[in-house]
């Protein structure tokens, strides 16, 4: 009787009721689920733009990409990718779009991801706002409006081909200050075809002099200095340019003891020769030099760097021959900025001179921009 029992536990079986068929059971699989839908945009010239997106998911064997004109629509795209957690959606239109994806297992699909918004831009609006501010993408108070004439700038601004920057800090600048500087500098020398070198030299004692020809310092300073020096009402930081006609030849940079590091990467950006660009919705991740219609900026999930999509257009300007000095219509020509009356519409002349201040230094001009900060 003892082995009986035994063998009856051994198999499972049950000398109770019916009595089992001697299968095993299988438990159920657990439904498809995709979570964490992310992306980064890349706006590129000639309808080119490209779409990072990526998830992470469970109990898939593959993958369904949905984008629709409207949230839940899947009227642009629908694509099965595979059991990869990331696609590349390349070519992709101007215009606002809705995607989410969906998790399969065989011929089970499951529920929809999380719905992110893609809000794809015309690269040469990016291109005209950022390097000659105008157009549609154009801040109407923008610090870096022209320097002396007109709505715009009429030629490129920047570093002279084959110059090299020294980055000098203040001595109170915080370390992860410094460590946003520093990337953003280590950035300079690839995304301008190495047209324009730049390196850290290092730091030294408070207050800073004034910077030397090549150099760029940036130090802290308490709130009401920062209003004091950048001649703001509410900004939290500025940088300050000194060009000889289009070319910069020096620069300051200073910034609040309440700023944080993104802050760090948008003066150096506008040192590079950027003006501001409007934060775009759908835009991953927000553009470093990005500050929404009234000027204003918050750093909140910014990149304490350039933006892989100014990244990108400044490697799209620099290797097609394009450097300081050059002229809009030389862009334009190229194809790298609207035809002017095509979507550039001008600002108003009351903007023109707002937020920013021109002051001649002997043959140089500077520049200062202010940077004011919104809610987080």
């Amino acid at each position: 009787m003892r082995a009986a029992a035994l063998l009856v536990a051994l198999t499972g079986l049950s000398g109770c009721g019916g009595g089992g068929s001697g299968e095993p059971t299988t438990a159920p699989s657990s439904p498809p689920v995709v979570r964490n839908l992310d992306f980064t945009i890349v706006p590129m010239v000639n309808d080119a733009t490209e779409v990072a997106f990526r998830w992470s998911s469970s109990g898939t064997s593959g993958h369904r990409l949905e984008v629709g004109s409207s949230s839940g629509a899947s009227d642009v795209a629908l694509l099965d990718v595979g059991p990869s957690t990331s696609y590349l959606w390349t070519r992709v239109p101007v215009g606002n779009f809705y995607a989410r994806v969906k998790g399969l297992q065989g011929a089970s699909v499951g529920a929809p991801s999380n719905e992110v918004l893609v809000g794809s831009i015309d690269a040469r609006q990016m291109i005209d706002a950022l390097l000659f501010a105008y157009g549609p993408l154009a801040v109407a108070r923008s610090p870096g409006r022209s320097l002396l004439s007109g709505p715009r700038l009429d030629r490129m601004l920047g570093w002279q081909p084959g110059t090299g920057l020294a980055v000098v800090f203040g001595e109170s600048v915080p370390a992860a200050t410094v460590s946003a500087a520093e990337k953003t500098v280590q950035q300079i020398g690839p995304a301008t075809r190495g047209a324009v070198q730049a390196g850290v030299v290092g730091r030294r004692p408070d207050p800073l002099p004034l910077p030397a020809p090549g150099e760029v310092t940036l130090s802290m300073a308490e709130p009401a200095e920062v209003l004091r020096r950048c001649n703001c009402e509410t900004c939290v930081g500025c940088a300050a340019t000194f060009y000889s006609g289009s070319f910069a030849q020096r620069a300051w940079i200073v910034m609040s003891t309440t700023t944080s590091p993104p802050t760090a990467a948008h003066e150096l950006g506008h040192v590079i020769g950027l003006a501001h660009v409007i934060s775009a919705a759908g835009v991953r991740p927000s553009f470093t030099m990005g500050v929404t219609t009234d000027g204003q900026y918050s750093p909140a999930g910014r990149l304490d760097e350039l933006d892989p999509a100014t990244v990108r257009m400044l490697e799209t300007i620099y290797g097609a021959g394009f450097t300081a000095g050059s002229s809009r219509r030389q862009f334009e020509a190229a194809g790298l900025v609207p035809p002017e009356g095509t979507g550039a519409a001008p600002l108003a002349a009351s903007d023109r001179r707002s937020g920013y201040v021109v002051t001649e230094e002997g043959a140089e001009t500077l520049v200062l921009k202010p940077l004011c900060e919104g809610p987080s």
